[in-house]
């Protein structure tokens, strides 16, 4: 069963400016950040349940890139990754 994913905002990073998503993703908060090379950067932070990130090249945008990256996270909540 996939965990039930909810969009929660997208906005520049505050540290450089690239576009950001933020998602819940199975009560995990979820961002992916779009470098102007096509490099995608996902980060998932669940407090006490932990970090993970992975970094996925080639996309031209968030959308390209968002089934790629959910398909990601689940697979970490699943304790696949």
């Amino acid at each position: 069963m996939l965990p039930h994913i909810r969009f929660q905002a997208t906005r520049p990073s505050e540290e450089c400016g690239c576009p950001e998503e933020e998602w819940l993703v199975g009560g995990i908060n979820l961002i992916i950040h779009h470098d102007p090379d096509g490099r995608v950067h996902a980060f998932m932070d669940g407090g006490d349940w932990g970090e993970a990130d992975a970094m996925f090249p080639g996309f031209a945008s968030l959308d390209e890139a968002r089934p790629t990256v959910f398909d990601w996270a689940t697979s970490v909540l699943r304790g696949e990754s």
